[in-house]
């Protein structure tokens, strides 16, 4: 598969039990839909899954100039917490440019916090 980006050979990395396509050149991701859970270990982190997927009505949604690397065929940018991410709509794959895999899990952990309200500071106590 050739990276969207850069048009540069994808190579197939594994993390454990998950796979995802990284260009060496440009070091951008591509997380298959079905890898999307697995890619962050932990359910509660399903974030992409939920917040991409879950709510159409809230998607801004526009044509890419990227093609899929499955099938060439157009991605589609989605705007998600003031990012641009690009999305095989078919597919349902999403390509990350470098360092925005950590950028989306920070707005995520962002908006949970504020979701969830502050945490309750902890006092020493002096005996």
């Amino acid at each position: 598969m050739k990276c969207p980006n850069c048009q540069n050979e994808l190579h197939e990395v594994n993390f454990k039990d998950t796979v995802a396509w990284h260009c060496a050149n440009c070091l951008g991701f591509l997380v298959e839909h079905d890898q999307l859970e697995k890619f962050h270990k932990e359910p509660s982190l399903n974030w992409l899954d939920v917040e991409l997927w879950g709510n159409p009505e809230k998607l801004k949604v526009s044509l890419s100039s990227r093609l899929c690397p499955a099938d060439s065929m157009p991605m589609y940018e989605v705007d998600y917490a003031g990012m641009t991410l690009d999305v095989c709509l078919v597919h349902r794959s999403i390509w990350f440019d470098r360092g925005e895999i950590s950028k989306v899990k920070d707005k995520r952990n962002i908006s949970t916090a504020k979701r969830n309200g502050p945490r309750p500071t902890r006092t020493a106590s002096t005996s």
